[in-house]
């Protein structure tokens, strides 16, 4: 495998420590399956009352230019697919991808993945226990179709960390990221395996709930937008610890 961002990464290092309190995964094939996928779980969402988080964007365009991949951590409502719709308006290619529970079966999940990015899955389609192989092949095509930048979003990710294959798909996808691919992860948590190596190899960058919150700033430009300019927004800010779901229930309340 070819590594795109740091040639000094050692991937079967690595690969190990995410993978050693697995057992041997055994994958769904859904061989001869008439598998549905929903055309809204790939599009990007669209918010009301958003406004712009500029402070918010930088950080996200730094540590998806350093790192490659990044990830977003926060409790519900607390606007990490918001953040990312609107990092989504600087690219001309955006592969979006809202993932459910179901998909903790391999086959439904890798159909999912290589629709966002328009490729024929049937191709891409490998035996079990292949997901390097499938990632790399599916990655090697995107490249051949464009150089241009392209976003790459899995939202709600927290809902397949318990899959079997879930460790192997996610430092194969992670050390095959070249400089035009960025990955922004959306979780409600962390996943199980250890970040320090990934995160110390600068591969993965995180934006955890904390950074999410609004600053008073945001959250008086939040006021004049949406609320009222006239209340107090510093009250606003204390009473909502910053999280944009209190705010926004609270414009409507007081």
């Amino acid at each position: 495998m070819t590594l795109s961002f740091h040639e000094n990464l050692d991937y079967a290092e690595t690969a190990q420590s995410f993978e050693k309190s697995f057992s041997a995964p055994s994958y769904s094939s859904g061989a001869g399956e008439r598998i549905h996928l929903f055309a809204d779980k790939m599009r990007i969402p669209k918010f009301t009352n958003h406004i712009s988080r500029p402070r918010l964007i930088e950080l996200l365009k730094k540590s998806t230019t350093q790192n490659g991949a990044t990830l977003i951590t926060g409790r519900a409502e607390t606007g990490k697919s918001a953040l990312a719709a609107e990092l989504a308006e600087n690219y001309k290619r955006v592969a979006w991808y809202q993932i459910d529970t179901a998909e903790t079966d391999w086959n439904l999940f890798a159909r999912y993945f290589a629709e966002i990015f328009n490729e024929d899955f049937e191709e891409l389609k490998h035996s079990a226990g292949e997901i390097i192989v499938f990632v790399e092949k599916l990655f090697a095509s995107i490249a051949e179709k464009s150089d241009e930048p392209i976003l790459i979003v899995l939202d709600d990710v927290h809902n397949i960390f318990d899959a079997a294959w879930f460790a192997e798909f996610f430092v194969s996808l992670l050390y095959t990221l070249t400089p035009a691919h960025h990955l922004v992860l959306l979780s409600r948590t962390k996943p199980p395996q250890p970040l320090w190596r990934v995160r110390s190899k600068q591969v993965l960058g995180v934006i955890d709930e904390k950074l999410l919150a609004f600053n008073l700033a945001e959250t008086k430009e939040f006021f004049n937008q949406f609320g009222d300019a006239k209340k107090d927004a510093a009250q606003a800010y204390k009473k909502s610890f910053g999280r944009i779901s209190r705010l926004k229930k609270y414009t409507e309340t007081v």
